[in-house]
């Protein structure tokens, strides 16, 4: 693939694909969207697609914001590690480990 990445454009092909595929940063590499004009950034209130999802999914979405997913029952569906939640000691090892078993199923 570098090669034919190559032929097409000249570039560090192999360090550019490596350093992203192998990448454990917390955040996105997020040069390339910056470098094309744009900006991430987030609101107060959660837009209308994740709104919609959390009605006909039956969840709450607190990932961008604390780092924590929440059932309809209230009870924890998933753990962000580096986040707040992870962080809390409301959170504990058992529900980590409920946690990384529901992001592997």
């Amino acid at each position: 693939m570098v090669a034919t990445l190559n032929e097409v454009a000249p570039f560090d092909w192999r360090n550019f694909l490596l350093t992203r595929l192998n990448s454990t940063d917390f955040h996105a590499p997020l040069g390339g969207i910056e470098r094309g004009g744009w900006k991430l950034a987030y609101q107060a209130t959660p837009n209308g697609v994740l709104k919609d999802q959390e009605q006909v999914c039956k969840f709450t979405e607190l990932g961008y914001a604390i780092g924590l997913r929440l059932n309809e029952d209230g009870s924890i569906a998933d753990v962000i590690e580096g986040m707040a939640a992870a962080k809390s000691t409301q959170c504990s090892n058992a529900t980590h480990q409920r946690a990384a078993h529901y992001r592997k199923s």
